[in-house]
């Protein structure tokens, strides 16, 4: 009965068509079971508007419902939805306003989008599940490729899921995180423009092309509470099973709410080139509070073994340079502060360490003193000078700009307990970056040294 029904669903569907390559998706959509599920939400979808307020067309390969009968990639069930991007797809999201291919900087677009204030439309704790699968494709040169977003209306997407190219012939699959943009007193009351390369944002690498990126199903499982109160929001990602990103702090706007958005957004490539691209996407699941309700099970997924994970760089620094007069004064005083060089696996063991310099400073009233730097070629002192400092009271966390010996200095907190450890030392460490040639991660690990 209820492939009966699908079937008729589909053919009402594809009956809307305005012309044979072109329909109107002028009308909310609700997508199958099969595919979606627990979501009370309506979906509105990319398209352009014609005089007549009522008609908004795509083009009619723009998503379909597929079904693995036809030999379709399915992750589970009978259906998968495919979403496909070709070369002058934008749109024109509402009755006059501007054509995206000829905004600044040009773009195309099919993408789905939460309908705003319907009943699932996220706020405080929500569990997401979601699968995607990317065929085999050829290198499309634009300059950004978003398929997923986590956004709402008074700022910048506190979420993008990017695949990026890493300009040397490798593809990544990135979580962008935008959390320090949802700070106004930051940004928008001093009019200061947020990117993603804010030293208070992430980028954090996901799946690698030399992992099976494309032409495989992959899991993404999220744990949100969407909080405007910095202690009491937080976001956590698993994909494939594994806890990738941990953020403490405000995840929303205040006065906002998050909205989802799939599909494929990306930069206009290259005058003539074919830029078809193509995505499935199946599994879509949501749930208030509980992973349980996700019933991820039969995904192959324990929800009590997800949730006993834990990851060593909690990303909480976009809102320490506007709290540091509230750090807890029991770390003031005067340190040595060494600074280490630290290499490990792709899976966490430490593979070497090395000293880099030392530092004296002075902590006090939240903030951070040198008062006499120490050399170094790998670490240097124009960056140090600027880095910040905040004691929470059970941990602290150094925050700033650090190059170690590379063309451009990244953003990198470093995490550490207030508790001394058994030599008398505070220690802590921050994920810095990825080393793609030696295939492993580094990080950037300090002590401080009482000196009174």
């Amino acid at each position: 009965m209820k492939k009966l029904l699908g079937i008729v669903v589909l053919g009402l569907l594809w009956c809307s068509f305005t012309t044979a390559s072109e329909m109107n998706v002028r009308k909310k959509i609700k997508l199958p079971e099969d595919i979606m599920k627990g979501y009370k939400t309506s979906w509105t979808f990319s398209c352009t508007f014609t005089e007549d307020k009522n008609v908004c067309l795509t083009p009619d390969y723009a998503y379909k419902i597929v079904d693995k009968k036809n030999d379709f990639p399915v992750r589970l069930g009978d259906q998968s939805l495919r979403i496909e991007l070709r070369e002058g797809d934008c749109h024109q999201r509402k009755p006059k306003s501007y054509n995206q291919c000829k905004s600044d900087p040009p773009a195309e677009r099919h993408e789905f989008m939460e309908t705003w204030g319907d009943k699932t439309v996220s706020t405080k704790n929500k569990w997401y599940f979601h699968s995607m699968y990317i065929p085999e494709t050829k290198k499309i040169k634009s300059d950004w490729i978003t398929m997923g977003q986590f956004h709402n209306l008074s700022s910048k997407p506190p979420i993008n899921f990017d695949l990026n190219d890493k300009g040397d012939g490798r593809r990544v699959f990135e979580l962008v995180s935008r959390f320090a943009c949802q700070h106004p007193k930051k940004y928008k009351k001093k009019n200061v423009p947020c990117y993603s390369d804010d030293p208070d944002n992430r980028i954090v690498p996901l799946i690698k092309e030399s992992e099976d990126l494309f032409g495989k199903w992959h899991d993404f499982i999220v744990n949100a509470n969407w909080s405007s109160k910095p202690e009491k929001g937080y976001f956590k990602l698993w994909v494939n099973g594994k806890l990738a990103y941990h953020f403490k702090g405000r995840t929303v706007a205040p006065k906002n709410k998050i909205i989802i958005q799939f599909g494929i957004y990306r930069g206009m490539p290259k005058k003539g080139e074919n830029g078809r691209h193509v995505v499935f996407y199946d599994e879509f699941r949501i749930a208030n509070k509980s992973c349980k309700k996700l019933e991820l099970k039969e995904l192959g997924y324990s929800c009590s073994e997800l949730e006993k994970q834990k990851i060593d760089n909690i990303h909480t620094i976009e809102y320490l340079n506007l709290t540091s007069d509230k750090s807890d004064p029991s770390m003031d005083g005067k340190y040595k502060l060494a600074w280490i060089w630290i290499d490990k696996t792709m899976d966490d063991n430490e593979i070497e360490r090395r000293y880099l310099t030392a530092d004296e400073v002075t902590i006090k009233n939240g903030k951070i003193k040198f008062d006499k730097m120490g050399d170094s070629k790998d670490i240097s002192n124009k960056y140090r000078k600027k880095i910040s400092f905040i004691n929470f009271g059970d941990k602290f966390v150094i925050q700033g700009n650090l190059d170690l010996d590379t063309s451009k200095p990244s953003p990198v907190a470093i995490n550490g307990s207030s508790t001394k450890n058994e030599k008398g030392l505070y220690i802590g460490e921050g994920f810095f970056g990825i080393d793609d040639k030696k295939n492993n991660k580094e990080y950037i690990g300090i002590f401080l040294k009482p000196l009174n």
